[in-house]
């Protein structure tokens, strides 16, 4: 036998206030940037292309790879030979293909989400939620792009500067070294 229950409605909790002055600065800032993060705009927050370290889908895995080590970063956008953003490659996953032994990282390419830069930023953090992308590409279907955004970006409207555990540049270090000593010839 099924039974099915209903749930009561919930009891009214009546209404909490609070003052804005008697919270810590930095809640206070983050409630400020919430209750204007409605009029923010994509354009306002992208960087900008030329700023955007990428890998084109003409670089080998031995040009890749450099990218990678010096960007530090964990995503990079994929631009074709006309200088359209195809699609996003995860180093992470390059890297492990590479040491297959397998140079096809154009196989591993994902899909990109494409945005205008005119969006809402509260919109487009929604796209991103949705498709489970971490970065979006601005355009106006002109090229070259305008620039990209990231959940991080977004995340740092509201919250203000997040440390990233590459903040110090430290990985980014060893890896340029580890390249350097890679391409430098042995010492005889």
């Amino acid at each position: 036998m099924l039974k099915i229950f209903r749930s009561k409605p919930a009891v009214p909790t009546p209404e909490t206030t609070v003052e804005i002055d008697a919270l810590p600065a930095h809640h206070q800032q983050a409630i400020l940037n919430l209750a204007h993060i409605e009029r923010r705009r994509i354009k306002d927050i992208l960087v900008p292309w030329e700023n955007v370290n990428h890998v084109k889908t003409s670089d080998s895995m031995e040009a890749v790879v450099p990218v990678i080590f010096a960007s530090g970063h964990t995503r990079l956008p994929v631009a074709d030979e006309n200088g359209v953003v195809i699609g996003v490659l995860h180093t992470k996953e390059c890297l492990a293909l590479r040491e297959t032994g397998n140079k096809e990282w154009r196989s591993i390419i994902r899909p990109i989400l494409v945005v205008q830069p005119q969006d809402a930023v509260l919109s487009v953090f929604r796209l991103m939620q949705k498709n489970r992308s971490h970065m979006a590409v601005i355009t106006t279907g002109k090229e070259p792009p305008l620039g990209i955004v990231t959940l991080e970006d977004i995340s740092e409207e509201i919250w203000g500067e997040l440390y990233d555990e590459d903040e110090d540049s430290r990985v980014r270090k060893v890896f340029a070294d580890r390249v350097k000593a890679k391409m430098s010839p042995p010492l005889s």
